[in-house]
C-alpha cells in the first residue's frame, strides 16, 4: 500500500494553472513548476507525469473550474440578452483585473501553437467549441424569450460574439486598453444582439464593474 500524498492535487493544479497561464507552455520549465507548486520534481512526475501530462491535467482543470464559472453567467439573467450582457461584463472585469494571467489559457495555448499532441489539441478544441455552443444557445434563448430581435440569426450572432471574445483574449496578452475593450464589447453587442423592443433593453450595461 503506497503512502498517502502530503499535498492536495487541486491546490497543485491551481498553482500550475496560474503559472502556465502567465508564462505559457513553452515558457514554463520543470524548475518553474517545482518553485510554483512547492513539490520536488520526483513528486510531480509521480503524481502527474511529465510536463506535457501535467499541462493536459491543467487544461482539464481550467475547463472544469475556470471556464465553467465563466459560462455560468450565460445560464443566469432574467433573459438571454441579460445573460450575454452579464457574461461580457465578467469577461471585461476579469481581463482588467488579471493582467498577470492575461487572456484565456485555451486561446493562449492555441496561439502559442504548442498543442501538437492529439489529446492536448482535443482539450483546447473542446473548450473553444463549448464556449461557442453556449453563446449560440444563449442568443437563441434571447430570441425565444423576446429580449433579442427575432430578425437575428442565433448561429451567426453567436459566431460573431465568439470572434469578439477571441479578439479580447488575444489583445489581453499585449495589455488592454479599458476604453478600447469596452467600446468593442458594446459595439458588437448592439450590432449582433439588438433588443427586441425598448422595454427589453437591459437596465444594466457593460461598464467593467457592474451589470
Amino acid at each position: 500500500m503506497g503512502r498517502a500524498r502530503s499535498f492536495d492535487d487541486q491546490d497543485v493544479l491551481e498553482r500550475a494553472t496560474r503559472l502556465f497561464w502567465r508564462q505559457g507552455y513553452k515558457g514554463t520549465s520543470m524548475r518553474d513548476l517545482v518553485e510554483a507548486t512547492g513539490l520536488a520534481k520526483a513528486s510531480i512526475y509521480n503524481a502527474f507525469g511529465t510536463k506535457e501530462d501535467l499541462f493536459k491535467s491543467v487544461l482539464s482543470y481550467y475547463i472544469d473550474k475556470k471556464q465553467t464559472h465563466s459560462l455560468s453567467f450565460l445560464e443566469g439573467g432574467s433573459n438571454g440578452r441579460e445573460a450575454l450582457l452579464a457574461y461580457f461584463n465578467n469577461v471585461l472585469c476579469v481581463t482588467l483585473e488579471n493582467q498577470s494571467t492575461a487572456g484565456c489559457l485555451l486561446v493562449n495555448t492555441a496561439t502559442e501553437q504548442c498543442a501538437t499532441d492529439t489529446a492536448m489539441k482535443g482539450l483546447v478544441d473542446h473548450g473553444m467549441e463549448r464556449t461557442q455552443r453556449t453563446l449560440i444557445s444563449t442568443v437563441a434563448r434571447g430570441i425565444e424569450d423576446g429580449s433579442i430581435a427575432p430578425s437575428v440569426d442565433a448561429e451567426t450572432a453567436g459566431l460573431c460574439l465568439m470572434g469578439t471574445l477571441l479578439a479580447i483574449r488575444v489583445m489581453a496578452r499585449k495589455g488592454v486598453d479599458t476604453q478600447w475593450v469596452t467600446k468593442l464589447i458594446r459595439a458588437n453587442l448592439e450590432a449582433h444582439i439588438p433588443a427586441c423592443m425598448p422595454s427589453a433593453v437591459s437596465t444594466g450595461s457593460v461598464t467593467g464593474y457592474r451589470h
